[in-house]
């Protein structure tokens, strides 16, 4: 990996696929007022430059450059915002003949040329509006949302990785043109390209930002337990809870051993919540598990009707006692092992996770490489997942019920 001053460069020379792929990546501490303008800066990049004046220009760029693909995103992970720019673009290997310096020039003009024009804004905001509305429509995302709401303390950890909806309603052109001042300057920026061909050092001097102080691990603060109902126009209830790895300390061993922990408990098809919640006892009509291992934080949703609820929450229960007292089988804990691996393997053998992962592992210590991974896996034992789960409580119950339900009851837990 070579570092610039500035800048953070990081290459993975390759012949094995037919495009190259570059990812310029501006980082900076998530903070509650940044989660709306960044997620509407990222759009506004791509809406149009000082040489691309509109998105028709920009498609019509991108195939003169033999049909490649642009991105632009806003995302969180851990206690870091990012608005990652990336473009996949055919290589030599099927063109005889190498376009990078063509694509450095359209993604220099978008990044640091960019025009804002209020009408595209306008446009855009309402998209994002209209968005932010469809996805609490799904109500195991309004589940999700209300849970997050209710225990974290901290707001930017509240929302969405789009923002917050009041937030986008009251965003002003004047705040993105703010905002992408801030991102010119006073972001971390991390480069990375999977392909066949160098990049000029002459591109990485365009780049003059500040080097903000980056935590990958949030600190944070949270509720005490607590229990929501939110009845709402639907047929079918949904569930999200909210569990706490007490104590959690974030290493690369922990973070795969939370990942086995899912895997055996309701992150698949052959999960104990899966075979037990919904195929065998049909407690639910979905149901499933998921970390998020660097606030060491784990879900359980399920979809379910009111008459179930009660001994769908006593059984997702009695199966985390089964893990928790051992109560499982060595094939089980193989598989999810084995599962974890497949899934690693196949996911290298993506460019573009190529390129995010050797810009991700520097902030998380997580190995990307399927060997390394191999390693720490094999250096996990059924004992390990048990002594996690023994760490686990339940701190929020986030329920959307039908309006039509009468009973209204409130469960007792623990």
């Amino acid at each position: 990996m070579m570092k610039f001053p500035i800048t953070s460069y990081s290459k993975i020379e390759t012949n094995k696929f037919k495009s190259d792929f570059l990812i310029i990546k501006f980082s900076t501490p998530l903070i509650s007022s940044n989660n709306s303008k960044r997620t509407l800066l990222a759009r506004m990049i791509q809406s149009g430059s000082e040489n691309y004046q509109s998105r028709q220009e920009i498609s019509i760029a991108l195939d003169e450059l033999f049909g490649a693909r642009l991105e632009v995103f806003s995302t969180s992970s851990g206690n870091i915002s990012s608005i990652e720019f990336s473009v996949k673009f055919p290589n030599a290997t099927v063109l005889n003949e190498q376009i990078l310096d063509k694509v450095l020039f359209f993604s220099s003009d978008l990044v640091f040329n960019s025009v804002f024009d209020s009408k595209v804004f306008e446009v855009e905001k309402n998209n994002l509006i209209d968005e932010y509305r469809q996805i609490l429509d799904d109500k195991s995302n309004l589940a999700f949302l209300n849970a997050r709401q209710h225990f974290f303390l901290d707001k930017h950890y509240q929302q969405f990785d789009i923002g917050d909806l009041e937030e986008i309603s009251g965003t002003t052109l004047e705040d993105i043109e703010q905002e992408y001042r801030e991102f010119l300057v006073n972001n971390k920026v991390d480069i990375s390209y999977v392909g066949t061909d160098s990049i000029n050092q002459s591109f990485f001097k365009k780049f003059n930002n500040k080097i903000p102080k980056l935590s990958f691990k949030p600190e944070y603060q949270f509720k005490d337990y607590n229990e929501t109902e939110i009845y709402d126009d639907v047929d079918q209830s949904q569930m999200v809870q909210l569990y706490l790895f007490e104590n959690f300390v974030y290493s690369p061993k922990n973070f795969f051993v939370a990942k086995v922990f899912n895997e055996i408990f309701g992150g698949n098809a052959s999960s104990l919540l899966f075979r037990n919640v919904r195929e065998k006892l049909h407690l639910a009509y979905s149901v499933n598990s998921w970390t998020e291992i660097p606030f060491g934080i784990f879900y359980v949703s399920a979809g379910f009707d009111n008459g179930t609820r009660n001994v769908l929450l006593r059984e997702i229960d009695e199966q985390l006692k089964n893990v928790q007292n051992q109560e499982i089988d060595l094939e089980l804990f193989m598989t999810a092992k084995k599962t974890i691996l497949d899934r690693e393997k196949k996911r290298s053998d993506n460019i573009s996770f190529l390129a995010r992962s050797i810009i991700q592992t520097k902030y998380s210590q997580i190995p990307f490489d399927p060997l390394e991974v191999k390693k720490i896996l094999d250096g996990i034992e059924l004992k390990d997942v048990v002594l996690l789960s023994r760490t686990i409580k339940l701190k929020q119950q986030s329920i959307v019920i039908s309006k039509d339900d009468d009973e209204k009851t409130t469960n007792i837990r623990r």
